[in-house]
């Protein structure tokens, strides 16, 4: 009986301590520039050409520092980088203007 109370115990402590799941994060671009932007892309996740005040659809990305990169006109090449962490699902948006500012809010 001890060993049985000991062994529930020690389980109860294991499943106390894991640690939280990360959830699933997913991102979208919006492009508040005048000009098109094309090849887009946000870490591994491509969301091809973006007309000037137009935005994608939700893609579904990993946590962590991602790379965004993109072609202005076929001649400038934009390349920033932002971090997307969480514990809960969130919708995040990118957002990048005219001075090739680019600002990241949950939506």
């Amino acid at each position: 009986m001890k060993k049985i109370i000991i062994l529930v115990l020690i389980s109860a402590l294991f499943i106390t301590c894991t640690k939280e799941e990360e959830k699933d994060q997913y991102v979208r671009v919006f492009n508040s520039d005048t000009e098109i932007i094309t090849n887009i892309k946000v870490g591994s996740v491509s969301f091809g050409d973006l007309g000037s005040n137009s935005i994608t659809v939700y893609s579904k990305i990993n946590n962590g520092t991602h790379t965004i990169h993109g072609n202005i006109e076929g001649t400038a090449i934009y390349s920033s980088s932002v971090s997307i962490n969480g514990n809960v699902s969130v919708y995040w948006t990118i957002d990048i203007d005219r001075d090739g500012i680019v600002s990241l809010t949950n939506n």
